[in-house]
């Protein structure tokens, strides 16, 4: 699955969202972690525990832009049933494997990650379309931000294609009124605007910038 999103950092929250279904809204916890030389942030890659509830990774599919990743996610208390999906997941990405995963502890202490970023966000999420999510964040300490996002059932995405579906996202949004175009785009994720505020130097190593 092929996630696209769209960042933008608000001031507001657009009104015509009032108009819009909540899907949901929940306070989320999400803890990136990495390598003490920060291989994930340099490949583009990020691994991170959603609420102490899920395991979730956003991969490098081939994109410098920072518009689309690869995503999945597995429950915390299901590891060992995604043990060769996992697995497989950490060979790409050159983290050790585990013959007996039961728990993400072990994946910690077997690749001696630290955590890279702690985001903690308000998110409110709205159906805009049948594969279009909506999110406003508020994120301690960072700000105001709005998600676009657009799950696309493909493995594999070409800049152009990416480039053809943000136009017409964007175009959209813009007739929609949810997006007036005064608005500052973002092309980075909360990890790297974290460390952009927090830790320069290690945002320096990151493959994406700002």
């Amino acid at each position: 699955m092929i996630e696209l999103e769209l960042k933008h950092e608000i001031k507001s929250i657009p009104k015509v969202l009032g108009e819009l279904d909540i899907i949901k809204e929940k306070d989320q916890v999400d803890i990136y972690y990495d390598t003490h030389n920060y291989d994930l942030l340099r490949n583009g890659n990020f691994l991170r525990i959603r609420n102490d509830k899920r395991l979730e990774f956003k991969l490098y599919a081939g994109d410098d832009s920072h518009l689309f990743c690869q995503e999945t996610d597995f429950d915390l208390d299901k590891l060992s049933n995604n043990k060769d999906k996992i697995n497989n997941i950490l060979t790409g990405i050159g983290l050790k494997t585990l013959d007996n995963l039961t728990n993400f502890k072990q994946i910690i202490d077997s690749n001696g990650l630290i955590v890279l970023s702690p985001i903690i966000k308000h998110r409110t999420s709205y159906k805009y379309d049948d594969n279009i999510t909506i999110s406003v964040d508020k994120v301690d300490n960072l700000g105001i931000y709005m998600e676009s996002e657009i799950m696309i059932d493909k493995d594999n995405l070409s800049s152009n294609e990416a480039d053809k579906i943000k136009e017409e996202l964007v175009s959209s949004l813009k007739k929609a009124s949810i997006l007036t175009g005064k608005e500052k785009s973002v092309n980075i994720g909360y990890a790297e605007l974290y460390l952009l505020k927090y830790n320069i130097e290690v945002y320096n190593l990151g493959k994406y910038k700002a």
